[in-house]
């Protein structure tokens, strides 16, 4: 028996998960990040970042959702930030968080690592390998998307079930995909086993995105048990930041937190064209200070009925906040787009959809081969 931190390990679990979430700190880093100085004497340093970031935008932008609304806007989210996302119960909070995973891993290339506390691992993995089906590819070969219930239930046709197989070959052996990494956890956690896992994953292949599905089912740290919920979850808001802005000795890490809106704040949305407020976030002031970005979703049976979501900002630390605006929901597959009926046509824009195979995003929002 030992106090570490003020807690008492002993035995061998507590012996291995000890080792398993300090040996990080036996490794050697390149990565940095300066916390002190005097910043008046730093002029020409930051001259020099801003030359820098005029010709390497893809070095400052963060990670892009693939919704040009959010993207042109926000430019994605950085390393280092904590974006909250929240939605009332079943108004495709995961579904967001999973299109956007989406997105990054299949055409921007970039590696995610999503932990879900909510839904176990076979859920997840089916939900993205069905999405995969809407994917723009298939379109020219003749293939329709598949639909999640039928795939669920063993439902799909002798024709479905050929092109649902070559769907999964194409998911697991396409080389140009990047890595998507998810984690069910079966017992509960809290923000240094995620934090442990994550970096862990991060010396195998660097991971560009971490999704927590969602803040609300994380436990906070045992020192920081309290005995109202209130406390405790703003204690594990203020701990994720800290994870986004000191990942692997200050290297950084962006992070989309996932957020359940309350009743009172849903009843006031319906009342106000799905707008929600602040408040509406569940027993979290804390997001209000710690978050970088804050957006909703938000349904009605109108919604519903018309295939749309409703998507809007309540705040930008760093920046203006984008204007709400209605994506396209296609239920089958869960796939969120754009719906270019609200957004003057067929404008080129930064979203997933405006990209050709083959084509990448530039430096000035243009197009590269």
């Amino acid at each position: 028996g030992m106090i570490v931190d003020e807690e008492k390990k002993q035995g061998l679990k507590d012996g291995v998960l000890h080792f398993t979430r300090n040996v990080h700190r036996l490794l050697v880093y390149q990565h940095t990040s300066r916390v002190d100085g005097n910043i008046r004497e730093d002029g020409d340093e930051v001259w020099n970042e801003y030359l820098d970031a005029k010709a390497n935008k893809h070095l400052v932008w963060g990670k892009f959702c693939g919704l040009n609304n959010i993207d042109t806007i926000v430019r994605g989210i950085k390393k280092g930030e904590m974006w909250v996302h929240a939605a009332f119960t079943g108004e495709l909070k995961t579904t967001f968080a999973l299109n956007w995973a989406y997105n990054l891993v299949t055409r921007y290339r970039y590696n995610v690592c999503y932990v879900t506390l909510e839904m176990p691992y076979e859920q997840v993995r089916k939900i993205m390998y069905v999405m995969h089906s809407s994917n723009g590819k298939w379109k020219s070969k003749g293939y329709k998307p598949l639909d999640y219930d039928k795939v669920y239930a063993g439902d799909l046709t002798p024709e479905e079930e050929d092109f649902y197989k070559i769907v999964c070959d194409d998911f697991k052996n396409n080389e140009s995909y990047a890595k998507f990494d998810v984690w069910g956890p079966e017992d509960e956690v809290n923000i240094d086993d995620i934090q442990q896992y994550v970096e862990l994953k991060h010396q195998e292949n660097e991971v560009n995105l971490l999704v927590i599905d969602h803040g609300g089912l994380m436990e906070p740290r045992k020192r920081k048990r309290n005995k109202d919920y209130t406390i405790e979850l703003n204690s594990i808001l203020r701990d994720t930041k800290k994870m986004a802005l000191h990942f692997n000795h200050g290297e950084k890490i962006p992070i989309l937190l996932l957020f359940q809106i309350n009743r009172d704040g849903k009843d006031w949305a319906d009342k106000n064209e799905g707008r929600y407020k602040l408040r509406a976030l569940s027993y979290a002031n804390e997001c209000e200070r710690s978050a970088d970005v804050i957006t909703t979703t938000y349904l009605n049976e109108e919604h519903r009925t018309n295939g749309t979501v409703l998507f809007d900002c309540l705040k930008r630390r760093d920046g203006v906040l984008f204007q709400p605006f209605l994506a396209k929901v296609d239920w089958p597959t869960r796939r969120i787009r754009n719906h270019k009926q609200f957004q003057g046509g067929d404008d080129k824009g930064m979203s997933i959809d405006d990209l050709k195979f083959g084509q990448t995003i530039g430096v000035n929002g243009m197009f590269e081969v």
